[in-house]
């Protein structure tokens, strides 16, 4: 998400306009990584729905 859609862009420390959230792309990558560590996936595929799976977890939490 862009900082400048982010409904916590007044309050938050990390707000740079037209810039990439850095809050949700840490929250992102980290979960990416321990989906990906804790249930052994290895393939491209299992990656790319890692990735979906994440991306809706954290959009959804917003």
């Amino acid at each position: 998400m862009l900082c400048d859609c982010c409904v916590f862009g007044a309050k938050c420390e990390s707000f740079v306009p037209a810039s990439e959230c850095v809050v949700e792309k840490q929250a992102y990558d980290g979960l990416v990584s321990r989906l990906m560590c804790e249930y052994s996936l290895e393939g491209l595929a299992d990656e790319i729905l890692v990735r979906r799976l994440a991306m809706y977890l954290i959009r959804g939490e917003s």
